[in-house]
């Protein structure tokens, strides 16, 4: 029982009775009865502190505060988040809110991240730019069975990785909202899946190559394995020879997708593809190489089905991918019915 505030300097205490120290300056003590019971007094202070917000004391830890069961939306945002590593604020609001969220997608990540479901991407200066799952996020959807799924790369993605992780995610929903794409895989699955096969030896110049995602595509042809291949910013040209290399002599595509940012990039891209296929003796000798493909980001992003790839003497979009699918499939149904 709390029964009064009083100086200790200028006050004597009674007999049976315990002082706290609550507020450094000024010194002020609270003063409590003994209860009856052992352990009754020392609950009903921690209870006072963790309610007005006041320092704890050595061992003591502050109870969390009950932010509601998880909706549905909660767990498809978690669910978001760990099939692809992260998420930008913008993003979740877009995809889970319609762009409409009037700040409710604010209040939603900061309450799964005081659940300890999520964490924040910090930026320069202090700026939140998005947030990542966590182990805990990962094993409540694991244990409440949400999803047919299994991370185990939750590494933090990085400031020098951010927006070539966050243009990754818009050109998967391009491509997840084609008919023709399906099994879709970003980076980490692919790794996953690739390492599982081929062991750790991605790092070595002569080891495979992991694209920054993977897909299926049907078309009139067949069914063709993608990989795909985000590059927006220059590198050097051994590191585009042994990467073309890799991909042209990859045994797990069919074709390899690039959509690259820049007009200097996309040039010397072809420049190194052009020079591997000529003077390096592996590739030459191969019975069996991979195809190229090259679109603008630019035009992707603005004509999403519609923007052109071209390499290997052809171009095509995935409209007319589905034209052609189409008219095949009229064209086998009719001589099925002669």
């Amino acid at each position: 029982m709390l029964t009064k505030v009083m100086d200790p300097i200028t006050s004597r205490l009674e007999e049976g009775t315990k002082i706290e120290e609550i507020a450094p300056v000024p010194k002020v003590f609270r003063i409590a009865t003994l209860p009856e019971q052992p352990g009754q007094n020392a609950a009903y202070i921690h209870n006072r502190r963790a309610s007005a917000m006041e320092p704890l004391g050595p061992g003591e830890r502050r109870p969390m505060k009950n932010y509601g069961r998880l909706t549905g939306r909660d767990f498809e945002i978690l669910r978001y988040l760990i099939e692809n590593r992260f998420a930008a604020i913008d993003t979740v609001e877009a995809r889970f809110w319609n762009g409409r969220a009037n700040r409710n997608h604010y209040r939603t990540l900061y309450r799964l991240q005081r659940k300890g479901l999520l964490a924040p991407l910090v930026g320069d200066g202090g700026r939140l730019m998005g947030y990542r799952p966590t182990r805990r996020g990962l094993k409540l959807l694991q244990d409440k069975g949400v999803g047919d799924f299994k991370i185990t790369d939750l590494r933090s993605t990085y400031r020098t990785t951010f927006d070539h992780e966050r243009i990754l995610q818009e050109l998967r929903a391009i491509f997840v909202s084609s008919s023709l794409v399906s099994d879709f895989e970003p980076e980490h699955l692919v790794r996953e899946r690739l390492t599982r096969k081929y062991g750790y030896t991605d790092h070595r110049e002569q080891g495979y190559k992991i694209p920054d995602a993977a897909f299926q595509l049907q078309t009139a042809k067949g069914k063709f394995r993608v990989a795909l291949e985000l590059e927006i910013a220059q590198k050097s040209r051994r590191r585009y020879l042994n990467a073309l290399k890799r991909l042209l002599l990859g045994r797990d595509w069919d074709v390899v997708f690039f959509v690259v940012a820049a007009g200097p990039v996309l040039m010397k891209l072809k420049a190194a593809l052009e020079e591997v296929k000529a003077q390096d003796l592996e590739v030459r000798i191969a019975t069996n190489l991979s195809g190229m493909y090259f679109a603008h980001l630019s035009d992707v992003l603005s004509r999403r089905d519609l923007c052109t790839f071209e390499g290997e003497g052809k171009s095509f979009s995935l409209v007319s991918l589905k034209n052609e699918l189409s008219f095949a499939n009229t064209k086998n149904a009719q001589k099925s019915r002669d």
